[in-house]
């Protein structure tokens, strides 16, 4: 997918909690083409709050902001979804799987909203490229 990335329908917005519901309605609007199923909506709005939020929280140092691109492509095969920041470099396909097997006091935090957006969507990719994090994304329609 990120080879089309020049296809996406792009929006910017502030890396900025206040602004995660402008990107949410922003992607809403575009899979409302493909009449997708409710179990298919939830999918694609808890990915793109999961990859967003951490981007809000993590990729500019602390005292700074930056602008996040969410790009949005739909087709007959479902939707793809592109993230892309200036902040720091962070690939979360690099993350290590949490161990679900160990009690929940004794995990480590952080990592199962990633663990959770790769098993919730069809296909995902990173890539950092001219100073750029991208994160592109993809739900298959059922």
């Amino acid at each position: 997918m990120i080879n089309r990335l020049n296809e996406f329908n792009f929006i910017p917005i502030p890396a900025d909690e206040k602004a995660l519901e402008t990107a949410r309605q922003f992607v809403l609007e575009q899979a409302e083409r493909l009449n997708l199923p409710a179990p298919i909506i939830f999918k694609i709005e808890l990915a793109l709050e999961e990859i967003l939020v951490n981007v809000v929280h993590y990729a500019y140092p602390p005292g700074t902001t930056g602008v996040v691109d969410v790009g949005c492509l739909t087709d007959e095969a479902g939707i793809s979804l592109c993230i892309a920041d200036s902040g720091r470099p962070f690939n979360p396909l690099e993350k290590e799987k949490p161990d679900l097997d160990i009690e929940l006091e004794e995990r480590q935090i952080g990592g199962l909203g990633i663990f959770l957006t790769r098993e919730m969507v069809d296909a995902i990719e990173y890539r950092r490229e001219q100073d750029r994090n991208i994160i592109t994304f993809t739900i298959r329609k059922p």
